[in-house]
C-alpha cells in the first residue's frame, strides 16, 4: 500500500497557518508548548489528510486524486493527537 505524506515543510505551514492550534471546532487546543527542557519544546500536533493519503484504503479514501493532490497543504488539517486519532478511527 502506497502512502502520500505530506513533506515536513508543509506539515509545518498547516500548523503555522492555525498558530499551533487543534482545527477541530470543539477542541482547539494548543498543540505546541513549553518543555521541561529550557531550550526545547512539546509539540502534539499532526498534520492529519483530509482525504486519505493512501490510493485506495484507509478513512476517507479517494482513488480519484493524484499523488500530488494528496501530498497538497489543500487536502491537510492541523490536529492535536487526540482529534486525529478520533478522526482516523471514526469511519
Amino acid at each position: 500500500m502506497s502512502r502520500h505524506d505530506f513533506s515536513e515543510p508543509d506539515k509545518k505551514l498547516l500548523a503555522q497557518r492555525v498558530g499551533y492550534h487543534c482545527s477541530n471546532p470543539a477542541c482547539g487546543v494548543a498543540t505546541i508548548g513549553p518543555s521541561d527542557v529550557p531550550t526545547d519544546k512539546e509539540y502534539v500536533g499532526v498534520a492529519a489528510h483530509i482525504y486519505s493519503a493512501s490510493i485506495d484504503s484507509g478513512p476517507r479514501a479517494n482513488p480519484n486524486l493524484t499523488e500530488e493532490e494528496r501530498r497538497s497543504p489543500d487536502n491537510g488539517i492541523h490536529l492535536c493527537n487526540k482529534c486525529s486519532t478520533l478522526i482516523d478511527k471514526n469511519k
